[in-house]
């Protein structure tokens, strides 16, 4: 049976597609925000990924 890369490249597409969202998001916010605020969700975005990582890990 053949692989088929077609699924793999529209996740990739998708994955890439809401990384950009995100991005956007968090620089529409980080505009008008303080520093604190900006240092305090950087921290809960790591943190996220970190949790996700391990679950993922499993």
């Amino acid at each position: 049976m053949r692989y088929d890369r077609s699924s793999d490249t529209q996740r990739d597409r998708k994955r890439d597609h809401l990384i950009r969202t995100a991005e956007w998001v968090l620089a529409q916010a980080y505009r008008t925000a303080r520093r604190e605020e900006i240092l305090a969700s950087q921290l809960r975005v790591r943190r996220s990924v970190v949790r996700e990582i391990h679950r993922r890990g499993r």
